[in-house]
C-alpha cells in the first residue's frame, strides 16, 4: 500500500498531537503535585493524605487522562509508522515541556538548556527530513513476508522472529 501524502501528514499531526498531549499531562501532573496539601502530606510521609489530596485534584486526574489518551494516539501512529521514526519526536516533548515550564509555571531556563532544547529541535528536524525514505509501511510488508525490493523478507526481518529472539530461553505459553 502506497502511502500519500495527505497519509503522511495525519500521521505527523498524530504524532505531534500525542507529544504535545504528553507535555500538557506532566505540566498538569507538576500543578497537582505542587499543591500545598499535596506537599504537605509527602513532606511528612502521609500516605493517605497524599492519596486523598490526589484523587480529588482536577490538575493530576486532568493531567492523568490527558496522558492515558495521549498514549491511545501514540498506539496509533507505531502501528502506521516505524518505531526507529516516531519514537524520537517524544524529545520535541522536552522542548515543549521546557518552555511550558517556563512561561506557565515559572521555572528557570538558562542559556545551557535554550542550547540542549535547540540540539533537540535539529536533530528532530534532520528525522523528519527522513521520513519519505523510510516508512511507507515496513512494518506490514515485513510482517506478510515481502521485503522492501519485493522479493521474500528475510527471517531475522519478520516481527515474529525478533520478539522470539528477545524470548529465546524463556518458556512459552505456546509450545511449538
Amino acid at each position: 500500500m502506497k502511502k500519500t501524502g495527505a497519509t503522511d501528514m495525519v500521521v505527523l499531526t498524530l504524532i505531534l498531537l500525542g507529544v504535545l498531549m504528553s507535555a500538557a499531562a506532566q505540566v498538569m501532573l507538576k500543578v497537582g503535585m505542587s499543591a500545598p496539601d499535596a506537599q504537605v502530606a509527602l513532606g511528612r510521609g502521609e500516605i493517605l493524605r497524599l492519596a486523598m489530596s490526589l484523587s480529588h485534584s482536577p490538575w493530576l486526574i486532568g493531567g492523568l487522562v490527558t496522558y492515558g489518551l495521549s498514549v491511545v494516539i501514540w498506539l496509533v501512529v507505531l502501528s502506521r509508522v516505524d518505531v526507529s521514526y516516531a519514537y524520537p519526536f517524544v524529545a520535541l516533548g522536552m522542548v515543549v515541556t521546557t518552555f511550558s515550564g517556563h512561561y506557565l509555571l515559572g521555572e528557570s531556563l538558562p542559556a545551557m538548556r535554550l542550547v540542549g532544547v535547540a540540539v533537540i529541535v535539529i536533530g528532530v528536524a534532520l528525522l523528519a527530513l527522513s521520513y519519505p525514505k523510510t516508512h511507507s509501511g515496513h512494518v506490514r510488508r515485513v510482517a506478510s513476508g515481502v521485503s522492501t525490493n519485493g522479493g521474500p523478507a528475510a527471517a531475522e526481518r519478520k516481527p515474529d522472529a525478533a520478539i522470539a529472539s528477545l524470548t529465546a530461553g524463556r518458556p512459552s505459553a505456546h509450545p511449538d
